[in-house]
């Protein structure tokens, strides 16, 4: 192998590393990205089963509990 052949390699080893470095940061990224997603989907479904619970409880009058649970959703995640 020659001096030539050694720079090479080394050159391309030093790509590989930022390459790596890069798909790290990505990764970190897309996890935090992953864990709003899932954070949301844990409070939809906990705002789903409090409208369930509260339609439950208005009985003949369900609307109400969808309204209520509705205002607290709206309250703790509002549409922006």
């Amino acid at each position: 192998m020659s001096c030539g052949d050694v720079d090479e390699v080394h050159s391309q080893s030093l790509a590989a590393d930022q390459s790596t470095l890069e798909l790290k940061t990505a990764a970190k990224s897309m996890s935090s990205v992953v864990q709003l997603i899932h954070g949301v989907g844990v409070q939809n479904n906990l705002l789903a089963l409090d409208a369930t619970i509260e339609a439950a409880r208005a009985g003949d009058d369900a609307p109400r509990g969808f309204a209520v649970s509705w205002q607290e959703r709206s309250r703790t995640c509002p549409i922006r």
